[in-house]
């Protein structure tokens, strides 16, 4: 065969190879962005987003596992087109909200963006004022970039966070699956499994969620740098940029290798100074975090994984004098909570699990679906363990960073939220195993069936997402009536007045951090008792009280509470019979009454 026709062979084939899964890639995205203008999110119900999606994002999403199933199993130059795989998973999974959305989700992000608003008035914090200002690093990082990229207003930071941190997690987690095998299918199936299984929502703007890439990222330089049994002595580490001996060396091929050493040394020790950098940003900016670092890095270094063994110890005096000195106000307050609970785990799953289980049959569906697809994926990893042991691959690594999460449960019950926390921090361990299911040495007769098996968990956890993921939007997203709604009673509020709601679930908060009481009220409004309500707002004594009713607080009480809507307008005619409220504000979302003075 004529050579140059051999090689124009070989090209054409790579050429298809490249052009047919990015030429998926461009119809997947093409279906996204055609479909995702026709949500309507006023059509939800209380399962959440599944009710309002297009045919055409499953579409999407179904040529885009087609087509990221085929590259990994045809493609040659993998890298590049693999990645686009992922990026787009990420925009059509975590970003689709963010082109509907009216204003930014969840309530807490809207008082995240007041602490941010709080520190540009006031150019300082306050720790008295709340409990983030004893953990005030995240907050003054959003401060500083607002000035830098010359933004008027925090809420524009508050729009893509989903997306953006699920882009940074990218990074750190490649780094990790590739220092702990070298099965490139394994790898990137793990990576596109964290993006599917991923459910957890605590990639919004807040400070966990960049504490999660800190966490990845110092776990990620540990196993690429330092991964290894032979403890490195300190005096070595610290100076060993000063090496005499390449310029002593007589021979050019000693001179080559002690250079390379030297040059090893240097990275590391660059690393090094980034772990400690990242761990003392993460002490000043999250409760949990560096507790989750310090478990991890403790476990690597008792079982001898990581050759910078001292870094426990560096972390423990960091989150020592931070709680002792930075976090007083806070722990003076609160110690005798936080160690009331510390062993309690009964307490902790009734917390966690139990009590989450109720409310109306829509949400108690939800729930129970985020629960058993939790305990499947930690079974499916478990038997990729067991699978990757019987075809005698020992991954110790993956094993100790998987289980140290776990221990958080026995601390503290962080809300209700911790089981959702300890799901997060393990999930880049647990995707290794579940990837390793379908990824590991598969007999040859049965090699066919791989990219099957990946493509039907990858269908069913796509099918499983959009329940677990967005199964409280009703709640989570808010229109920009409400916020029209609150702005108009910033505006309308003299400073010290009391801003009261049935629950904390609208857009609060967002702006005079520190000039008004902000209260909730759910037990008097699930009793219907009005005459409770004035009791406990009069026990304030603020200068004018006010109260605030809107359609995600309702969303809320049905979701949670199983309080029909119908309630709501029996009890706001209550409010009015009484002759204690006047409503002020009203327009299609919110209404505002101010609560009056006693005859």
């Amino acid at each position: 065969m004529n050579p140059n026709t051999l090689t124009s062979r070989l090209l054409n084939h790579r050429s298809r190879e490249t052009a047919q899964p990015l030429i998926l890639l461009a119809i997947s995205a093409g279906l996204f962005i055609l479909s995702a203008g026709n949500i309507n999110l006023r059509g939800m119900t209380d399962i959440g987003l599944i009710v309002v999606l297009p045919p055409a994002i499953y579409a999407a999403l179904l040529l885009l596992t087609f087509s990221f199933i085929w590259s990994l199993h045809h493609s040659e130059e993998r890298f590049f087109i693999l990645l686009m795989h992922c990026i787009l998973l990420i925009i059509i999974l975590h970003g689709i909200t963010v082109p509907v959305e009216e204003v930014p989700r969840f309530n807490v992000t809207w008082r995240h963006v007041g602490l941010v608003d709080y520190m540009l008035r006031n150019q300082a914090i306050n720790p008295r004022i709340d409990a983030y200002f004893n953990w005030p690093s995240f907050f003054v990082l959003s401060a500083f970039v607002m000035e830098i990229m010359g933004l008027k207003d925090p809420i524009q930071l508050a729009f893509w966070p989903s997306v953006f941190n699920s882009l940074l997690y990218l990074g750190p987690l490649l780094l990790i699956l590739r220092a702990v095998t070298n099965n490139k299918k394994l790898i990137w199936y793990g990576l596109w499994l964290f993006y599917l299984a991923n459910w957890i929502g605590q990639d919004y703007f807040a400070p966990q969620a960049l504490n999660f890439f800190l966490y990845i990222t110092i776990l990620g330089i540990l196993l690429w740098s330092f991964k290894g049994t032979q403890a490195i002595p300190w005096m070595e580490r610290l100076f060993s940029f000063i090496n005499p001996r390449v310029v002593l060396s007589e021979t050019q091929e000693q001179r080559a290798l002690l250079r390379g050493k030297n040059t090893a040394r240097r990275q590391r020790l660059v690393g090094l100074l980034v772990i400690i950098l990242t761990m003392l940003f993460s002490v000043a900016s999250h409760q949990l975090t560096p507790f989750a670092i310090l478990i991890s890095v403790a476990v690597l270094s008792i079982f001898n994984q990581i050759s910078a063994r001292g870094l426990g110890y560096i972390l423990t005096i960091m989150i020592a004098v931070w709680l002792g000195y930075m976090a007083v106000t806070y722990m003076q307050a609160r110690t005798d909570v936080l160690l009331a609970n510390v062993g309690r785990v009964d307490q902790a799953i009734s917390a966690n699990v139990t009590e989450r289980i109720s409310g109306s049959p829509g949400h108690d569906i939800i729930v129970r679906l985020r629960l058993a697809q939790t305990l499947v994926f930690w079974g499916l990893a478990f038997l990729g363990g067991i699978r990757r042991v019987l075809k005698n691959y020992f991954d110790l690594i993956p094993v100790l960073l998987a289980f140290p999460p776990f221990v958080l449960l026995m601390l503290q019950f962080y809300g209700g939220e911790m089981i959702l926390r300890v799901y997060f921090f393990t999930l880049p361990f647990m995707i290794f195993f579940v990837s390793g299911l379908v990824y590991t040495d598969f007999p040859q007769k049965y090699i066919r069936w791989q990219p099957w098996l990946a493509g039907l968990l990858s269908l069913t956890l796509i099918a499983t997402f959009y329940f677990s993921r967005y199964g409280n939007e009703k709640i989570d997203q808010f229109t920009a009536k409400e916020v029209e709604a609150v702005t108009h009673l910033y505006k309308i509020a003299e400073t010290g007045s009391l801003l009261g709601a049935p629950s904390p679930h609208y857009p609060i908060k967002f702006a005079g951090y520190e000039l008004y009481s902000v209260k909730f009220y759910e037990d008097a409004v699930l009793a219907g008792d009005v005459t409770a309500l004035v009791t406990a707002m009069e026990e304030k004594q603020a200068r004018a009280s006010f109260f605030t009713v809107t359609t995600s607080q309702e969303s809320y009480f049905y979701l949670f509470y199983n309080f029909p809507p119908a309630k709501w307008q029996e009890f706001e005619d209550k409010m009015v019979a009484s002759g204690r409220f006047e409503r002020i504000y009203t327009n299609e979302d919110a209404r505002i009454y101010k609560l009056l003075q006693a005859p």
